[in-house]
């Protein structure tokens, strides 16, 4: 499954085609990416913003990101 907004990029791309059984698994995925990916999208690069707007201080209070021990 790819989704698509203004980027050229797609902003998801679930693959579960060779999983034994697809929709389950496509339903696992999302949960997985609404926690660890959808948090993410309004840091990519963008056409208006090529650099990206990556914030390490709200990335760790979101706990997507963790210090090294």
């Amino acid at each position: 499954m790819k989704m698509y907004s203004i980027e050229e990029y797609p902003l998801v791309d679930l693959r579960v085609d060779e999983h034994p059984d697809p929709v389950k698994e496509l339903g696992r995925m999302y949960e997985v990416a609404k926690k660890e990916l959808f948090p993410f999208l309004d840091m990519l690069p963008t056409l208006e913003n090529p650099a990206g707007k990556f914030d390490f201080e709200s990335s760790r209070k979101m706990e997507l990101l963790q210090d090294s021990e």
